[in-house]
């Protein structure tokens, strides 16, 4: 280790960074599976997926929280209810 740097630290960066990372993923494949009329602003021709979308990929682990409150807390994804084929 470095001089002045605790050994714990590390294990406190895996422990940040993992769950962000596993949160951006779930993030990308949300705007990436919504329609148009899911997003906030619900205006035709908003390209609100396409903003989003550049959104996450610029910002990363943190642009992902952003978009879990702004987005898929407050306007949660309607299920589909057609049945699975095995």
């Amino acid at each position: 280790m470095h001089p002045g740097v605790p050994a714990v630290a590390p294990i406190v960066m895996i422990v940040i960074a993992v769950p962000l990372g596993v949160l951006w993923i779930i993030a990308l494949v949300d705007v990436l599976q919504r329609t148009d009329a899911e997003f906030p602003s619900r205006l035709p021709g908003s390209n609100d997926r396409i903003v989003w979308a550049f959104f996450l990929l610029l910002t990363n682990g943190l642009g992902s929280v952003v978009y879990y409150f702004m987005v898929m807390r407050r306007y949660p994804r309607r299920r589909s209810s057609a049945p699975v084929c095995h």
